[in-house]
């Protein structure tokens, strides 16, 4: 039940980001955005499936399933939780250093800003997912 009152939550947010010309218009818009696309998949998605795949316990649930399940929640969240560090960072910029901020955030800087959480996950689970040094694997009880 939360998870849908999340994904009204964030569409809606969503919606009036995209609409709303003062918040499209700012430099910001593409990270906020990106945040909230984020949020929604991890909302519609990963968290429903986490909650199946509890519910149903590894007795029903294939090993290899972890793996990719763990690769596909983690790597989310982690892009998740780097978006909105970049996002904060981004705001932090825009409110100490307000005259050099244009110069900051150009192009080229928004790009990298939205494509580095992306690395960073995928760097981060690439090794458990690959069953290098480290895996997911289901808990058994």
């Amino acid at each position: 039940m939360i998870n849908v009152f999340g994904a009204i939550a964030n569409g809606l947010l969503l919606a009036a980001t995209l609409t709303y010309r003062p918040l499209r218009n700012s430099t910001a818009c593409i990270l906020l955005a990106h945040c909230i696309l984020v949020d929604l998949f991890i909302t519609l998605c990963t968290e429903p499936g986490l909650i199946l795949v509890t519910y149903f316990g590894p007795d029903y649930i294939p090993p290899n399933f972890c793996q990719a399940w763990g690769g596909i929640m983690f790597g989310f969240v982690f892009v998740d939780n780097w978006s909105h560090t970049v996002l904060a960072i981004n705001r932090f910029i825009a409110a100490i250093f307000p005259h050099q901020y244009k110069q900051v955030t150009t192009k080229r800087t928004l790009v990298m800003a939205v494509v580095f959480p992306w690395l960073i996950s995928i760097l981060l689970n690439f090794f458990p997912t690959a069953k290098i040094g480290m895996t997911y694997d289901a808990l058994r009880s």
